[in-house]
């Protein structure tokens, strides 16, 4: 451990100092029955010192500190959002140039001042933040504590597509020196009217300090899991997990989705290869692009593993007009992998082929690709005649809810498309793990999702936010742990 070197202490000027205080004899003395940072700084230096003892090396009050060490680092450990999408309440514009507010452009709504001290940006998303299509970046100005006018930003459409939380849209930076910002939308953008809805959220960065070398970003779940006393299996190490869904798990790329939990949790190399918008079964084929989304849905991948093309995916991608912006690695990386080298796979579907209206089982026809319970079993068929050592861990699908905007409208339970409900798709799934006798985990029933404790693991309707990822993520990790 190597402290930096204090300041040189004038030993006689404090002597003096503490001489109008206290009796150094008594110090002294009290210093032999008392922890030594009972004491201020200058009172600990002075009669350390006296006694030869070198005061760099004593771990005082506040001695160790980031900047001060080279064993210590400040590491970030994740995010927190504030939304403040219904705080664009005040008639105006925000300019840009000098963060005036034009209260003569009746048409569009501002905020108020909002204290964005230590954010790192504010992330703008529209609808439910699944387009990568760019829509108009508005007026956003930062101001000092003072509320003096520090910069301003309207990109327009010129700016890049980024994601957070699973989520497509833009980052606005907050500069260092910022402590509030202002913006301001067309009036139709704001959530409930009747255009687009826009939503921003005040990002800031989570931040722990640990020792450098021994920890990581992606260790923090591990080392949270042995305090708690979860016991990790050292034997799933060397395991290779390939994951397939849908946004669940595709959307999530910034090292905080269900497979990097899963990856964390076991020290297994973790494939994430979900599709977002895709599903388990094939679509009906009224869309035009229906026929592009099938050679995404798990029945047709699961032929793609088998044969070792991923051709047909390449050319559906080509001739899609709205496919997610990592569809394209996530082919690349399916035609990297030797399969005889995967150990285990999960299959996540469901919540899509609910909303597309795909029965749930054709009792006529179970073996058509077209219901849910003819494409789970198909899929299964495939996979294990090709690659029978695959242990397959089915996910039913999750618990979900409808709203309009912030308003709860209806849960999973009692929600009809179709003339049927998800759960029906979830007895599909486990009727789907009882006929092959595989192993099953009940992502509907019990995850402790429901409507009163919905905020607290879905950051909308559907997709987990960090705490249910983690939530879904830990449980698969311990399902595994106890098959393998």
């Amino acid at each position: 451990m190597n402290f930096l070197n204090t300041k040189n202490v004038d030993v006689k000027k404090l002597e003096t100092q503490l001489a109008e205080k206290v009796n150094k004899q008594d110090v002294y003395l009290k210093s032999k029955g008392i922890n030594i940072n009972d004491f201020d700084e200058p009172t600990r230096q002075t009669f350390l010192e006296a006694q030869g003892i070198d005061v760099n090396y004593v771990l005082g009050e506040g001695n160790v500190k980031t900047e001060n060490t080279d064993f210590i680092e400040k590491v970030s450990v994740g995010f927190n959002s504030l939304d403040i999408s219904n705080q664009f309440t005040i008639v105006g514009k925000i300019s840009t140039l000098n963060g005036t507010l034009n209260e003569a452009s009746t048409t569009d709504r501002a905020t108020n001042y909002i204290d964005v001290t230590g954010a790192e940006f504010i992330f703008r998303y529209v609808l439910d933040g699944s387009s990568t299509g760019k829509y108009t970046a508005y007026h956003t100005s930062f101001y000092d504590e003072s509320y003096t006018f520090i910069s301003g930003w309207y990109p327009s459409t010129t700016y890049e597509i980024e994601t957070f939380e699973g989520k497509y849209g833009l980052k606005y930076p907050v500069p260092t020196n910022a402590k509030y910002a202002r913006m301001s939308m067309p009036l139709t953008n704001v959530i409930g009217e009747s255009g687009n809805d826009y939503s921003y959220l005040v990002v800031t960065q989570v931040y722990k300090h640990l020792l450098k070398d021994d920890y990581n970003t992606l260790e923090i779940q591990r080392i949270d899991n042995e305090l708690n006393g979860i016991n990790v299996k050292s034997h799933l190490q060397n395991k290779k997990i390939a994951c397939f869904g849908d946004s669940i798990f595709g959307n999530f790329r910034d090292g905080t989705g269900i497979p990097d939990v899963i990856a964390n949790n076991t020290g297994a190399t973790v494939y994430n290869f979900g599709f977002g918008g895709t599903t388990m079964a094939l679509r009906d084929g009224v869309n035009p692009q229906d026929i592009y989304w099938d050679e995404f849905s798990m029945c047709r991948i699961a032929d793609y593993i088998a044969s070792g093309n991923f051709t047909p995916m390449d050319n559906a991608l080509a001739n899609m007009t709205s496919p997610l912006s990592y569809f394209a690695s996530a082919i690349a990386e399916l035609k990297t992998i030797n399969w005889n080298e995967i150990n285990i796979i999960t299959i996540e579907h469901g919540t899509n082929d609910f909303t597309q209206g795909i029965k749930a089982k054709d009792e006529l026809n179970k073996t058509d690709k077209h219901n849910y319970y003819g494409a789970y079993h198909y899929a299964i068929e495939t996979l294990l005649t090709a690659h029978p050592h695959l242990i397959v861990v089915i996910l039913t699908p999750t618990w979900r809810f409808w709203r309009d905007g912030e308003t709860y409208i209806d849960g999973a339970d009692t929600y009809v498309v179709s003339e049927q409900k998800l759960t029906d798709l979830v007895s599909v799934a486990k009727e789907t793990a009882k006929d092959y006798h595989l192993p099953v985990m009940d992502n509907y029933y019990e995850l402790n999702m429901n409507k009163i404790t919905r905020n607290i693991y879905l950051q909308d309707g559907v997709h987990p936010n960090t705490e249910g990822r983690l939530r879904i993520g830990n449980r698969i990790s311990h399902t595994i742990e106890a098959i393998i």
